[in-house]
């Protein structure tokens, strides 16, 4: 049974946040509401679809959930199944071998983030049940991936890896540490600006007071 595409229905990209989401929902939800479109079955059902949506994908737990599920059983992106951890990790460092040389303002993130979430299905995960030091070595080479996305691309993968960990406390705490370490250069990226005119008011006023 194929799943329904929740983020083309809302017409918004895989990494879109919260506030994406409900503005997409409502935009939507204003076309297909029952009632500005009395009698009309097609966009009733349209209108439960964009629920169905706005209701999974504005849900953190929800939305880790389905993208594992929707990434690793659509048929219309060619991905490969590796059968053994040792392959999936190689094509891990094969894709960031060819991010390494690539021009980071040209490459395809959405290709990137669905390669990710590929890697991190159900059956990808099976791979590596009774390996944990394998499953840390694919965190560490699919961590220098994450390197070529924004936080707010990466940030939902931290539920993913920590379900991915199940157990692994040492995993569990490098993945939190690594995705803190991201939250934390983000906000500095964002901020700098405004901290460097902070900054620099603050050693105009030294100076004139001196």
């Amino acid at each position: 049974m194929r799943q329904d595409n929740y983020y083309s229905i809302l017409g918004i990209p895989f990494h879109a946040n919260s506030i994406d989401i409900k503005k997409a929902y409502r935009r939507k939800a204003l076309l297909y509401h029952p009632d500005t479109h009395h009698h009309d079955e097609h966009k009733a059902a349209k209108f439960q679809l964009v629920q169905m949506a706005y209701l999974t994908l504005s849900n953190t737990d929800k939305r880790a959930e389905y993208n594992r599920t929707f990434f690793a059983k659509q048929d219309t992106i060619k991905i490969k199944f590796h059968h053994s951890a040792e392959a999936l990790i190689e094509s891990v460092i094969k894709i960031n071998k060819s991010l390494s040389s690539q021009n980071q303002f040209f490459i395809n993130r959405d290709w990137l983030i669905n390669e990710c979430l590929h890697s991190l299905s159900e059956q990808h995960q099976q791979l590596f049940t009774h390996n944990g030091k394998l499953k840390t070595l694919l965190f560490k080479e699919q961590a220098k991936s994450f390197n070529y996305l924004s936080f707010k691309e990466i940030k939902q993968f931290e539920n993913v890896w920590i379900q991915f960990a199940k157990e692994d406390h040492n995993l569990i705490q490098s993945i939190k540490v690594f995705f803190n370490n991201k939250k934390n250069e983000s906000l500095w990226e964002n901020n700098k600006t405004l901290m460097a005119i902070l900054i620099g008011a603050f050693i105009t006023f030294l100076i004139m007071k001196g």
